[in-house]
């Protein structure tokens, strides 16, 4: 069972894949109990979205929250980034090696999303 998720994604910013999660310490996912998570990356034209799409599926002693890091490498300066459509508070850009790190908490059940704008 994880409480921290890691997206990396690298030019042209375009992908997805699934996260597969259950207790880790029984054989509950042979009767169903697990979940599995959606996460998607697209970029039109100077913006970036990465979403985190709703659970599907349930297990116990599931984290109701979880730490999400967005690690965009070889990516341009931001000129701005959001969560849910909130200002990003966490994150770090290094010019030197093009990486943009953020940091954000996100409800598994609801999903999130982060939007991203480079300057034109």
């Amino acid at each position: 069972m994880f409480d921290e998720l890691s997206l990396h994604a690298w030019p042209p910013f375009a992908g997805e894949t699934s996260v597969y999660d259950d207790d880790g310490r029984t054989r509950a996912y042979e009767r169903g109990e697990f979940c599995c998570t959606l996460c998607e990356c697209s970029q039109e034209d100077n913006r970036l979205r990465l979403r985190v799409h709703p659970i599907r599926g349930e297990f116990a002693g599931r984290q109701a929250q979880i730490k999400i890091e967005a690690v965009l490498h070889r990516a341009p300066a931001p000129h701005e980034a959001e969560v849910d459509g909130v200002p990003a508070r966490e994150w770090v850009f290094d010019a030197v090696s093009g990486e943009l790190r953020l940091h954000w908490e996100c409800n598994p059940c609801q999903g999130c999303e982060l939007m991203i704008g480079w300057a034109a």
